[in-house]
């Protein structure tokens, strides 16, 4: 066989990127609703890249639930996110071409719904994210991003009323700082915890645990404070026990290596009282390139 030297980058590869990735499928954003049915996100490059919702059964059997037509993805920060929820078999999603929250009812073929408007009232482009429902089915609450054309997009917590009429804007829970990230609400839906962080911090540099209680009959956020965060502190993954007691994972920079605080542990938080859950020399959670995600999960019937 004849041999040809060729500058790196020119030669002719055995196998394709085409090759290696059609036949891949990604699978991320796994969700459990409140009949502790799974659902996952399936990113499909056979499909030229579409999102793909997915539900498995209890029997292990498994299909498509959201629209052929649909890309489930959100464009919130830009980086994105788990960009869909589930309740009493009605798909909540963000479709990536327009960016509006559609609802879509699981158990047959009727048309999705568009939860939320065009454009917003002030002219900007909504996106939304990481959404959650309330315990009740009533009040679905999410991250929401205003895109503007002639300033900087504004980013906030807020939340839809699903026993209105659709389309509706969504109304503003928490709002102030830069970013937000990951809401969770308690079992009973009467606490509300997030992350949030400003410029010029990435939040696995410096990110703030805030908890309030939630009004579900005012849609409003009361007696907002901050849990953790200090100085050069990042927290992620924020997820509430039966009894009320918040769990998160924070990491704490200015540490050895061997020491536990410089990896990303398990902590818990009540009554003003942090609590160490893990102490390892290893990391359960993640950089939040991406919201809507989580490394580990609170057993509440254990």
């Amino acid at each position: 066989m004849k041999q040809e030297t060729k500058p790196y980058g020119l030669w002719d590869p055995i196998v394709t990127p085409k090759e290696i990735y059609s036949d891949t499928t990604f699978f991320f954003n796994t969700f459990v609703d409140e009949k502790r049915l799974y659902y996952w996100a399936e990113l499909r490059p056979h499909e030229k890249g579409r999102i793909v919702i997915v539900k498995c059964d209890k029997k292990g059997v498994t299909r498509d639930i959201s629209p052929p037509n649909s890309n489930v993805r959100t464009r919130l920060h830009e980086y994105g996110g788990r960009a869909f929820a589930v309740y009493d078999n009605v798909l909540y999603y963000s479709n990536f071409s327009d960016q509006r929250l559609y609802k879509k009812e699981i158990a047959d073929d009727t048309p999705p719904v568009p939860v939320t408007p065009d454009r917003l009232e002030d002219g900007s482009l909504g996106k939304y994210a990481a959404p959650i429902i309330s315990p009740d089915g009533n009040i679905l609450i999410l991250l929401f991003e205003k895109e503007f054309e002639d300033r900087e997009n504004e980013n906030c917590i807020a939340a839809i009323n699903l026993k209105k009429p659709f389309p509706q804007e969504p109304i503003i829970l928490v709002s102030g700082s830069d970013f937000y990230a990951d809401p969770v609400l308690s079992s009973d839906g009467t606490q509300i915890a997030w992350i949030q962080w400003n410029h010029p911090h990435m939040p696995w540099d410096e990110s703030e645990l805030w908890h309030a209680q939630f009004n579900s009959a005012k849609m409003s956020v009361e007696s907002a404070q901050k849990a953790v965060g200090e100085s050069n502190t990042s927290i992620c993954f924020p997820s509430f026990g039966e009894s009320g007691e918040l769990f998160f994972v924070m990491d704490q920079a200015g540490y050895e290596d061997n020491d536990p605080k410089n990896w990303w542990n398990i902590y818990s938080y009540k009554n003003g009282v942090v609590e160490k859950v893990t102490q390892e020399l290893a990391e359960f959670g993640l950089p939040l390139w991406t919201v809507g995600n989580n490394r580990y999960v609170v057993d509440r019937d254990a």
